[in-house]
């Protein structure tokens, strides 16, 4: 939240970072805690848990990597930068 708050969509690759590694972490908890400590946690069988959370939370952290590089679009949905220059310009 707060690196919404302070960045707005300019931090969504550093929030996406951060909740696809929090997610994974989840993976990892719910894979070595037992049943019964495991809390909110355990919604499904371990297998489904753990397969969901660390699928997720890849999915998450290769867009968070992914989405700084992206860059801004402009308003005509083309990358922002320097005109192109084609046969005509």
């Amino acid at each position: 939240m707060y690196i919404a708050f302070r960045d707005g969509s300019a931090g969504g690759g550093a929030g996406g970072v951060i909740a696809g590694l929090a997610l994974l972490m989840g993976a990892v908890i719910r894979a070595v805690l037992p049943a019964r400590l495991a809390g909110l946690l355990a919604s499904r069988r371990r297998a489904t848990d753990v397969v969901t959370l660390a699928a997720f939370g890849a999915c998450l952290l290769i867009a968070g990597l992914v989405l700084p590089r992206l860059g801004p679009l402009s308003a005509q949905g083309r990358m922002a930068g320097p005109p192109m220059k084609g046969k005509h310009g």
